[in-house]
């Protein structure tokens, strides 16, 4: 089966520009979200990304260790 969701990038310069929990937690399912962390925020990157882990048991959060970028999408139901 085809995967029909959409993805949305938002480019996140400072820490004030990250969604909160409550954001992310409105994604429909057919949505992904990506951010791309700027390399002002950079350091932050692996604590937020445990943090939203702990904070959105029902999406998949998707970290890539090699680039500044995270994925949310809902999990399946």
């Amino acid at each position: 089966m085809k995967d029909e969701r959409f993805t949305e990038t938002l480019k996140c310069k400072t820490l004030d520009s990250i969604p909160s929990i409550e954001e992310i937690k409105c994604i429909p399912r057919e949505k992904k979200l990506q951010l791309i962390f700027g390399k002002n925020i950079t350091s932050y990157r692996e604590t937020l990304g445990n943090n939203l882990k702990d904070a959105l048991p029902d999406f998949l959060v998707g970290i890539h260790v090699r680039t500044n970028h995270y994925h949310f999408e809902r999990g399946e139901a």
